[in-house]
């Protein structure tokens, strides 16, 4: 069986599921590793003080004022700012990193946000991601929803010779059509389900799918001009 899925706002079909990433985007907020999360409620206690200068010593004020001048407790604090605040607070092993404009991949971290506080990285939502090359270059599709489906190893093409393409193709020059038959669709196990595979042969363009039942399949080989019985007969037949 093959695993494949379709994007399900653009029906954007994925030829190996395997190949989709899970990933976090934190948007301007910047990335801290190497700190429990069971330590934001404290980080934020002492990050309080520490912008309202509560707490600190009169040398810790004048060293503070020195480095960053007047300060106001609703300012974000920039990354050097932030690593001095670690400092203070007692972290050495702290790493601190612009978030990733790719996303970044799922792991244990805490964000430092717009709003001068600390929280999970489970405060995100995860997307999906899926880098395409277009021969020429890797796109990347982010989504939230897929179709993920095991189809059949084998596929029907349902390309046939074109005098005026001068080729095998389905519906117009460079153009191309195979028909799987699904197995399961999210784990749910299909009956009556096939999926179209469609595709060109031109730069920049990618694959489509179209997930059909038997009905709208024999329409489909109708409006192609394909013998439909001959074509059941054989797609009906993948995976036996």
């Amino acid at each position: 069986m093959k695993k494949m899925a379709i994007i399900t706002e653009k029906g954007f079909l994925i030829r190996d599921a395997s190949e989709i990433e899970r990933v976090i985007f934190v948007g301007y907020d910047l990335v801290v590793e190497n700190i429990p999360l069971d330590h934001i409620d404290e980080l934020n206690k002492k990050l309080k003080s520490y912008l309202d200068y509560d707490g600190l010593t009169e040398e810790e004020i004048e060293q503070l004022e020195e480095d960053e001048g007047e300060r106001k407790s609703t300012d974000k604090m920039n990354l050097e700012e932030l690593e001095r605040f670690f400092k203070w607070a007692g972290y050495s092993d702290v790493e601190i990193s612009y978030g990733d404009e790719d996303g970044e991949k799922p792991r244990e971290f805490i964000t430092y946000t717009e709003y001068n506080t600390f929280q999970s990285y489970t405060k995100y939502e995860e997307s999906m991601v899926y880098d395409w090359w277009d021969g020429n270059d890797y796109r990347r599709f982010s989504f939230d929803s897929v179709y993920i489906l095991e189809v059949t190893d084998e596929a029907v093409s349902l390309d046939e010779w074109s005098e005026r393409a001068r080729g095998h193709v389905t519906g117009g020059s460079n153009e191309h059509q195979k028909v799987y038959k699904v197995i399961t669709e999210d784990g749910k196990l299909q009956r009556d389900q096939y999926l179209i595979e469609k595709w060109d042969d031109y730069q920049g363009s990618y694959p489509l799918g179209e997930l059909v039942d038997s009905s709208y399949l024999k329409i489909h080989l109708e409006d192609l001009s394909r013998d439909v019985d001959e074509y059941m007969d054989e797609i009906t037949s993948l995976g036996k």
